[in-house]
């Protein structure tokens, strides 16, 4: 490793740019015979982009066989998990082998050097704090392949004399580093960790970025967090300072994501059609039934993103709307008034809605007070996406979840969760196995009210919600799948049989609520003499009119008893509350809507009972405790539902008719018993 400045007259961005070109022309730089792999960390985005471009020019203008990877942490998810894939295409991936035509260069950000895992021959980088230098030399020749060259370029101290004294700690350590004989100094993992116990702990935290200051954490803050069905909480601060404490450089975040359908309703004839503004409820509703997905965020710096949102609203134009209709089927033109995006908070929370008009006219600081911690979901008209990263220019329709990314037949790899239709009046919804419809949102009405367009939001397989599959499962069988599961859980935990009946118990009974006849209807289970739990849909939101099956399962429990457990004893009021939040609800509160076993007066008092009994519990157990016990049902519930999927899978290529149960359940029910799980509790 070798350390230089910058030198004179020259940015940043030019010397790294050479260091890493030198180092491409040297044929002896490893062992092997493929084409050297380049890490270029830069610590600013900014610099990244520079080096990239530099790098990119001397490529075309030298006719060069080799090729640039950008890789930074502010860019859209989707596009970010696609270069990872391309770093393993090049063999930038710990243990991929790849044999390119020339030269790859990767040009990286700080935000790399997490959560991939990173090997390549040669690198060259800015100088940055101790442990994050350490963090980047470990991603160099980690199979110790020939000789890696490492070219560190120092650019000075920083202003901040907290900043200039840690840089030339940095430095002084690096120094330190053995002598090696071209010249260089040693940075292998032994010569780090023997630098380590030779200079002492102290100078090691002179070099080391300072960890932040945390805000105290309270039992309370952690209850109130604990309250996750809870929509309104005054005492329920945002979580961030507490996970990643106060940083005084660190710069307000926002995330953004393009749709393609937003939940917008127009009114009238075709000729005219006016804007019907909708409650928060109802679309509040549509993104709780198609939720924001990590693979569609883009998160980045709130400055960035309120420059980028006006220069796109400016730029968008009479052009694009005139475009519109033909690009996007049949969604209505975007007038100035017409919402562009809407602002939720991190619980999809709907803050408010913004249209080009009024992107044009806020200020700029305004706009940046009201992005500040949200979500930005945005017209995919706006285009203003380039390769996964914020572009004021482009104006190309921005690829969206909805339809897979452009490619809706490809189905069924574990990522495709959701697409969105638009359907007209006369192209009713048909069941296509396995999706399920969960909801219909008019888009175009008629002046009398007749919808003429609507949004179908459709969900994909075991991923519909609430852990459902597509899949048809009698409702005892399903019982008895989970119960098999905790079974197999419990034994592992060697939990005692006092806890392992208890749960066993919660686990037959957890989906009782499903023999209501609103529930089978809603769900379109088969109309025979068998109950269901599992059923291929369509789900008709409108008959379950909100019922909640846990509620009515934790009645039934209530009433009827859990097997003999003895109501006296705490595991009984456990095995309760596991029922009712075995899909995440009852944290404190569960809906009732729907519920024809009680008045609503009597619903009211017991699932203020329930919300009390979470509070019991709470205390009892603590909120981490608690969540655990919870999350024993709920891993088992998922373990079946996604056997069930397998299953039914197997036996369709065997030849079995789909939509039917599967012939060889019990069977299967039996080879999922292991050792002492066969026991009874």
């Amino acid at each position: 490793m070798r350390i230089e400045g910058t030198g004179k007259g020259k940015e940043l961005f030019e010397v790294l740019g050479e260091q890493a070109w030198r180092i491409s022309l040297d044929e002896g730089g490893t062992s092997t015979e493929r084409p050297p792999r380049i890490l270029i960390y830069c610590d600013q985005r900014r610099n990244a982009e520079q080096v990239e471009a530099y790098l990119s020019k001397r490529i075309k203008e030298e006719n060069k066989a080799a090729k640039t990877i950008l890789f930074t942490g502010s860019r859209r998810v989707y596009e970010r998990e696609m270069a990872a894939a391309e770093l393993a295409d090049h063999g930038f991936i710990a243990g991929h082998t790849a044999n390119p035509d020339g030269p790859v260069f990767l040009v990286a950000t700080s935000a790399d050097e997490v959560g991939v895992d990173l090997d390549a021959d040669h690198m060259v980088c800015d100088l940055v704090a101790w442990e994050r230098m350490v963090q980047r030399l470990g991603r160099v020749n980690r199979r110790g392949e020939g000789a890696a060259r490492i070219q560190v370029i120092d650019q000075g101290p920083p202003e901040h004399s907290g900043e200039a004294a840690r840089h030339a700690m940095v430095l002084e350590l690096l120094e330190t580093l053995p002598p090696t004989d071209t010249g260089g100094v040693a940075a292998s993992p032994h010569a780090l960790a023997q630098l380590q116990e030779t200079v002492g702990s102290e100078r090691v935290a002179k070099a080391s970025t300072p960890m932040p200051l945390h805000p105290a954490l309270s039992r309370p803050l952690v209850d109130s967090w604990a309250m996750t069905w809870l929509k309104e909480h005054t005492g329920r601060p945002e979580v961030s300072p507490w996970l990643r404490g106060w940083m005084d450089d660190e710069e307000p975040q926002t995330t953004v994501a393009w749709r393609k359908y937003l939940p917008l309703r127009f009114e009238g004839s075709v000729d005219h059609l006016d804007l019907i503004e909708l409650p928060k409820s109802e679309i509040e509703a549509f993104f709780e039934a198609a939720p924001l997905q990590t693979e569609e965020l883009l998160e980045t710096e709130t400055w960035r993103v309120a420059e980028w949102l006006q220069a796109r609203a400016h730029k968008l134009g009479r052009s694009v709307s005139e475009q519109s209709d033909v690009a996007t089927e049949q969604l209505q033109p975007i007038k100035p008034t017409t919402p562009i995006a809407f602002l939720l908070d991190r619980s999809n929370g709907l803050e408010q809605f913004l249209s080009l008009k009024k992107v044009k006219e806020m200020k700029q600081d305004q706009l940046v007070q009201s992005l500040k911690g949200r979500r930005l979901v945005v017209d995919a008209r706006l285009g203003g996406i380039e390769d996964g990263l914020l572009s004021l220019e482009s104006s190309e329709f921005a690829p969206t979840i909805e339809d897979n990314w452009g490619e809706s037949e490809k189905t069924g790899d574990g990522h495709f969760r959701f697409r969105i239709r638009m359907l007209g009046r006369d192209t009713p919804w048909e069941c296509e196995t396995p999706w399920r419809q969960m909801r219909e949102v008019p888009y175009r009405v008629s002046p009398d009210g007749i919808t003429m367009t609507s949004l179908v939001i459709e969900k994909y397989g075991h991923a519909v919600t609430d852990g459902e599959t597509s899949e048809l499962q009698v409702l005892s069988e399903h019982q008895e799948w989970v119960a098999t599961e905790i079974k197999r859980i419990v034994i592992d935990l060697n939990l005692g049989n006092e806890d392992r009946a208890m749960l066993v118990a919660a686990a037959l009974h957890h989906d009782d609520g499903k023999k209501a006849p609103r529930w089978q209807r809603a769900f379109n289970a088969p109309r025979d003499s068998r109950i269901y739990a599992k059923t291929s849909g369509p789900l008709n939101l409108k008959i379950l009119n909100g019922y909640r099956h846990e509620f009515q399962s934790m009645l039934d429990a209530e009433k009827m008893g859990l097997d003999g457990l003895n109501r006296t004893d705490p595991r009984f009021d456990l095995a309760l509350h596991l029922i009712a939040s075995h899909h995440g609800r009852a944290r404190p509160v569960i809906g009732i809507e729907g519920c024809d076993a009680l008045p609503p007066t009597a619903a009211v008092h017991h699932a203020r009972e329930a919300a009390l009994r979470f509070a019991r519990l709470q205390r009892q157990w603590g909120p981490w405790g608690l969540a655990w016990w919870e999350a024993l049902l709920q891993a088992a519930d998922q373990r079946a539902t996604k056997t069930l999927e397998e299953t039914h899978a197997i036996e369709r290529r065997r030849g079995r008719p789909q939509n039917t149960p599967p012939s060889a359940s019990q069977e299967l029910q039996s080879d999922l018993l292991v050792g002492d799980a066969k026991e009874t509790y």
